[in-house]
């Protein structure tokens, strides 16, 4: 049987910059089911990264979100973890907030 879980994650003030300085990842992120999950996977359903600083005229480089290492934990293994990661990379660097929303898709044990 499936289920899912919607997961959203907030994005503190982060650097942005060159590369890959303006990663900024969350690891051990948790989804939690009523009963055994037997399989996983993650997917990102939405996201939204902004400038702090508000210099619209700054060119974007990149922008990259990405979920995965999904894994099941927890004494019952009702639990899925997974860890996300955002770069936002601003020339010249600059700082981001933002909202992640990812989607935890398990196959679970009937109740």
């Amino acid at each position: 049987m499936l289920d899912f879980r919607a997961v959203e994650t907030q994005i503190p003030d982060a650097p942005g910059g060159s590369g890959s300085t303006g990663a900024v990842e969350f690891k051990g992120k948790k989804a939690t089911f009523d009963t055994r999950v037997y399989k996983a996977e993650v997917a990102i359903q939405t996201f939204k990264l902004d400038q702090v600083d508000n210099q619209h005229l700054k060119p974007i480089d990149l922008v990259q979100v990405g979920a995965k290492n999904a894994r099941i934990t927890g004494t019952k293994k009702d639990t899925v973890e997974y860890d996300i990661k955002t770069d936002y990379s601003l020339k010249p660097a600059g700082r981001y907030t933002g909202s992640v929303i990812v989607l935890v898709i398990a196959d679970v044990a009937r109740p």
